[in-house]
Order: structure tokens, then C-alpha cells, then sequence
């Protein structure tokens, strides 16, 4: 029995370890609120808060519009996260956060021009999806399931 245990817990530290951390340090399946005090730490304010989202800004991120922390399954652990950038159409600041994305991750995207978004697919069936919204005013990144049922066609 002691075995087992020791065995479990060795596993459950081995899997926090390598737990891929996003932007902002968040990283899918985490508590909810450790991500919640972390954030807070941060300079981040709380705002809307529903049973499967909060959502977050910072003031001293001047271009952060919005951030927001999904708990899909309401189970207390991070399903996702929405960060939304004022970007203005500046391709360069663009290029920027998708080059960071790429470093952070070490993951090159590739480019869906089906939905007009870069993709890069994570470990675990997750994905970051970056696109622009508003004629290129604001970037969306999405850290989420990745979904490919749109191949299956």
C-alpha cells in the first residue's frame, strides 16, 4: 500500500513538473485559484467572475485588454485561457507576441487559412489559436483544446 502511494504521488509530482506553462505562468489542469492568488500577485484585477470563467486586466500591461481563465468543467482546474492584446493593425507587435509564443512553447505554428488563424498544437490534445479581431484592432490567443474535426472533411 505504501508502495502504491509513494508510486502515485512520484507520478503526480513527475506531471506537475513538465506541466507546460503558458503566458502568464497558466497552465491547463491547474487550480483555479492558485492561478486566481498568482494572477493577483501580479498587479491583475478581478472582473466578471462566472462558475466556469473569470475573467481578468492589468493595468500595468498597457496593451492587455482582457484575460480570461476558463474552468469549462467546473471542477476547479484550468480548462483554458483567453488573452485578448491591443494590437491596432501594428503588424510588428503582432509578430512579436507570436514570436514569443513560439519561443515560450518551442512549437512552430502553422498557418489554418480556413479560419484565418496560426495554430500551434501543445502536448495533451492542447492548442494556442492567434488570430485578429476588429479589422486587426485586437489579437485573440486562445490557449484551449485543440480541435481538428475541421480535417476531417
Amino acid at each position: 500500500m505504501k508502495k502504491t502511494l509513494l508510486i502515485c504521488s512520484f507520478i503526480v509530482l513527475a506531471i506537475s513538473l513538465f506541466a507546460q506553462k503558458g503566458m502568464f505562468d497558466i497552465s491547463f489542469d491547474q487550480d483555479v485559484k492558485e492561478v486566481h492568488k498568482a494572477l493577483l500577485a501580479k498587479g491583475f484585477t478581478e472582473g466578471e467572475k462566472t462558475s466556469s470563467f473569470t475573467q481578468y486586466s492589468n493595468p500595468k500591461i498597457p496593451m492587455l485588454q482582457l484575460l480570461t481563465v476558463r474552468d469549462s468543467e467546473e471542477d476547479g482546474t484550468v480548462s483554458g485561457w483567453t488573452i485578448k492584446y491591443i494590437v491596432n493593425g501594428d503588424q510588428a507587435l503582432i509578430d512579436k507576441y507570436m514570436a514569443d509564443l513560439t519561443a515560450l512553447h518551442k512549437v512552430e505554428p502553422y498557418y489554418d487559412d480556413y479560419y484565418e488563424e496560426d495554430v500551434w498544437e501543445l502536448e495533451n490534445y492542447n492548442a494556442i489559436y492567434a488570430y485578429t479581431l476588429e479589422d486587426g484592432k485586437i489579437m485573440v490567443i486562445e490557449y484551449t483544446y485543440f480541435d481538428d474535426w475541421e480535417y476531417w472533411y
